[in-house]
C-alpha cells in the first residue's frame, strides 16, 4: 500500500508491505540537493547492505520470502527504492531533522496502517518487537534533538557568508567571503552549532551558517572599525607602497603585516584574517609577490619613520 507524505513539501512516498516498508530514496534526497547513489557508494554502507542481506527477516527464520534491501523502478513513483532499516540510515546521512521525521512516519504506518498480513500470528511478533525498537530509537533521537536545539542559537536563521554580508550591507569579495567563512566554522564548532549547505547554481553547495555565529565574526570587524578603509588607514600610517626596485623596499609577508597591524591597534584582533588584509594590500596598490622557495607570499612597501 502506498502512502505519500510531504517532507518541506516533497513528496516522499512510503510503500508498506505484509512485513516491511520500502520508502523512495530519490524523492528522500531531492530536498537535500543530493543523490541516493552517494550513499550507497560509502563502503559503511556496502557492510550494512550485506549484512541486512544476510539476515533481511530480523531473526524471523520462519519467513521464507527474501526481503528487497535496493531496488531500482522507473514510472510514477520510479527511483531508487529502500528497505526502511537502509533508508533510516540514508535519512541520518541526509539529517538528524529528517531522520526524526521517518521514524515517526514509519511509527505511524506501524500503528495505524491498513496492511494486510498473511500469517498474523508469526508476523505480528515479528513487528511488535520492531515497533519497540523503533520507539526506543525514536525517544534516543529526541532526547539528541533537543539536546541539540538547546545548543542552536535562539534564532534559528542560516545565511550564507555573503548573504548575511548582504543583510549587514557590507560588500565581500569571493576570497574575503571564504576567509570569514571558516572563521565562522570554528565558532559553530566550539559552540556545537550545526552547519547547514544550500546549493547555488553559480557556485555550487555553500556553507550556511547560524546568524548568531556568522554576527560573532562579521559584526565585531564592524564595531572595531576593521572596514577595508579604517584597516588601510592604519597600513599607510606605518607602510608606503612602493615598486621592488625602490630605495628602502621591503618585503612584508601577511604574518608579519598582521603582527603589525596588531601592534599599532594595541590589542589582539582574533577576527583579522590574512586573506583580508591580503585583499585589502593589494586593493590599494601595495605590489605582491610570492617567495620561489616557500610559496610564501609577500607585499613590496617601504617603512614609514
Amino acid at each position: 500500500m502506498l502512502r505519500v507524505f510531504n517532507y518541506n513539501d516533497q513528496p516522499v512516498t512510503f510503500d508498506q508491505g505484509s512485513d516491511h516498508v520500502m520508502i523512495n530514496a530519490t524523492q528522500m534526497a531531492k530536498s537535500f540537493g543530493k543523490l541516493p547513489a552517494d550513499f550507497i557508494r560509502n563502503d559503511q554502507t556496502k557492510a550494512f547492505i550485506e549484512e541486512l542481506e544476510r539476515d533481511f527477516n530480523y531473526g524471523n527464520s520462519h519467513i521464507k520470502e527474501k526481503t528487497e534491501i535496493l531496488k531500482v523502478e522507473s514510472g510514477k513513483y520510479g527511483g531508487t527504492w529502500m528497505h526502511e532499516l537502509l533508508a533510516l540510515k540514508f535519512a541520518a546521512w541526509l539529517s538528524p531533522k529528517f531522520e526524526l521525521w521517518c521514524m515517526k512516519k514509519l511509527r505511524e504506518l506501524m500503528t495505524t496502517g491498513q496492511a494486510v498480513i498473511s500469517q498474523p500470528e508469526q508476523a505480528i511478533p515479528g513487528l511488535v518487537q520492531y515497533l519497540e525498537h523503533t520507539t526506543a530509537q525514536l525517544k534516543d533521537l529526541e532526547s539528541r534533538f533537543q539536546a541539540l536545539q538547546e545548543k542552536m542559537p535562539q534564532e534559528d536563521e542560516y545565511y550564507t557568508v555573503m548573504g548575511m554580508a548582504s543583510v549587514l550591507g557590507m560588500k565581500l569579495t569571493m576570497a574575503q567571503a571564504s576567509g570569514i567563512s571558516k572563521m565562522v566554522a570554528q565558532v559553530c564548532v566550539a559552540n556545537q552549532w550545526p552547519i547547514d549547505k544550500v546549493y547555488d547554481p553559480r557556485f555550487g553547495f555553500k556553507n550556511c551558517y547560524p546568524r548568531e555565529a556568522l554576527e560573532k565574526i562579521m559584526l565585531v570587524m564592524g564595531n572595531i572599525g576593521f572596514q577595508p578603509e579604517y584597516l588601510i588607514g592604519i597600513i599607510k600610517k606605518w607602510l608606503e607602497p612602493c615598486e621592488p626596485t625602490d630605495p628602502g623596499a621591503k618585503r612584508f609577508t601577511l604574518p608579519q603585516l598582521l603582527h603589525g597591524i596588531k601592534f599599532r591597534v594595541g590589542r589582539e584582533v582574533p577576527t583579522l584574517h590574512p586573506v583580508w588584509v591580503g585583499q585589502v594590500m593589494s586593493a590599494y596598490g601595495f605590489v605582491k609577490g610570492r617567495d620561489t622557495r616557500t610559496k610564501e607570499r609577500y607585499y613590496w612597501a617601504i617603512e614609514k619613520k
